[in-house]
């Protein structure tokens, strides 16, 4: 299943593995797929996802301009760092996923990487999402998430 914003550029995919209780987990950043089609286990991706962090830096409004910046700003403090870390699904190994909420948005960074290493091997995909909506999207991955998981 997906569950997308309208202009599809935000989302999650959701597929359960057949009697297993393990799920394709994705996301889509920016139009991208992010994630691989690994079936894994999802207790503690509805949880960290149902509770981004809100941060307060002025520092971060560069997302708009520099998607770059802001995520060496996010590595580089520690308190950023820590809330806006994202470790989500074993679907996201090899990814570095920072989300968070800043100015009433859910804001999620993106870029995958070389295991072993920091080095990023695509550009840094971002979607800036507002908040009801990303309640709403994410909501209904998690209702369906929640309702397969009890079979209903």
């Amino acid at each position: 299943m997906r569950f997308l914003t309208d202009d599809g550029l935000f989302g999650f995919i959701l597929t359960p593995s057949t009697g297993s209780g393990m799920y394709r987990f994705q996301l889509v950043i920016n139009g991208k797929l992010v994630g691989d089609r690994e079936p894994c286990f999802l207790e503690s991706a509805m949880r960290s996802l149902g509770s981004l962090h809100e941060l307060v830096d002025s520092r971060l409004r560069r997302i708009f301009v520099d998607a770059g910046s802001v995520m060496d700003i996010i590595e580089s403090d520690d308190s950023l760092h820590d809330a806006a870390l994202l470790q989500v699904a074993e679907s996201l190994d090899g990814w570095k996923l920072r989300g968070y909420v800043y100015e009433g948005n859910a804001t999620f960074l993106a870029a995958g990487y070389m295991s072993g290493s920091d080095d990023m091997t695509n550009p840094i995909s971002v979607s800036v999402v507002p908040l009801v909506e990303y309640d709403s999207v994410f909501g209904a991955a998690h209702d369906y998430w929640a309702r397969t998981r009890r079979g209903k």
